[in-house]
């Protein structure tokens, strides 16, 4: 028992040196730690343990201020991600139902919406590329913010031509009876996207 209780302790228990433990593996050293046992006669027989110095214990990774400012901006940004997507759609769709006579509550919302969505995109590009780059060394969710990094990268790119293609939206293709509706594509496929990236980041569908 006393045997289990002190090998516990020194997987379990950092040493006293000071020093945080970052997210790689530990220093080259060695901890040895005295301890005894009672043999069958009832003596008290020394013991020395040896923890190796590749032993796979990690430090825990230590995040800047400016991390974690940058973090609760991105957060709290994030919020008006689906509101505004909800909103777009709905005023799109407006839009697209009455070409001819547009409604105009309509007209005057689509546009600053998509406005504020470009500035939210925008505001949370910089600050998750920013926290993306100090957390490289964390392995602690890694793969997590990759794919959410690179989702949300996909979906900067589609808004990028979802705006280019908003010149065109609702009009006549020439000689035909069709309605353009790439910009309606580009939007929705990059809200589509967006919304994946943005769920896999919430408690409920957190998978570390």
């Amino acid at each position: 028992m006393l045997l289990t209780l002190a090998t516990a302790w020194v997987l379990l228990v950092p040493p006293s040196s000071g020093t945080p433990w970052l997210c790689e593996p530990r220093p080259a050293c060695e901890i040895q730690v005295s301890l005894a046992r009672i043999d069958a006669g009832r003596n008290l027989v020394p013991i020395r343990l040896t923890l190796p110095a590749d032993s796979p214990r990690q430090k825990l990774f230590e995040y800047s201020d400016q991390y974690g400012a940058q973090a609760t901006l991105h957060r709290i940004a994030s919020y008006a991600t689906l509101p505004l997507f909800l909103t777009e759609f709905i005023a799109g769709q407006a839009l697209l139902s009455d070409r001819e006579n547009p409604p105009g509550w309509a007209k005057r919302v689509h546009g600053p919406a998509a406005g504020a969505v470009a500035g939210l995109f925008l505001l949370n590009s910089v600050t998750g590329v920013l926290n993306a780059i100090e957390a490289l060394p964390d392995p602690e969710g890694r793969s997590r913010r990759t794919i959410h990094g690179l989702l949300m990268l996909i979906a900067d790119a589609g808004f990028v031509a979802t705006g280019v293609t908003a010149a065109t939206a609702g009009r006549y293709i020439e000689n035909t009876n069709r309605v353009r509706t790439t910009h309606r594509k580009y939007a929705l496929a990059s809200m589509g996207v967006a919304t994946i990236g943005y769920l896999m980041m919430l408690p409920p569908f957190r998978r570390d």
